[in-house]
């Protein structure tokens, strides 16, 4: 019976996926989030969502008053592998709120330096 061939690059990275699954990152209820429809970054399509449900591998959105169910995260590796999944958009965290926590985390790593 005929296989699948697979680069070495390919091998590895299911060698990876096998000890280590995917974890997507966790948002809160009610978070404000970026929705990227069709899986494409682009400004202006993008458009600001909240986190309505969270499951283990994807999100529940609402977007300009839509419920968008089964969103995965943009770093999820089945937007890429998977078509399908591509339809229902990906999400990410708002950028602004990304800078907010990676300085809360300097912060707190300075604070952390200093009471020692």
């Amino acid at each position: 019976m005929p296989t699948a061939i697979q680069s070495p690059s390919a091998a590895n990275s299911t060698a990876k996926s096998e000890s280590k699954p995917y974890r997507m990152p966790r948002p809160d209820r009610g978070q404000r989030v970026l929705f990227h429809r069709n899986c494409i970054r682009n400004s202006a399509t993008d458009a600001v969502a909240y986190v309505e449900d969270v499951s283990p591998s994807n999100v529940t959105l609402i977007v300009s008053g839509l419920l968008m169910e089964s969103v995965p995260h943009e770093s999820d590796p089945r937007v890429t592998q998977n078509p399908h999944i591509r339809e229902n958009g990906m999400w990410d965290f708002n950028p602004s709120d990304k800078a907010i926590e990676e300085r809360l985390t300097t912060l707190e790593a300075q604070m952390a330096d200093v009471l020692k």
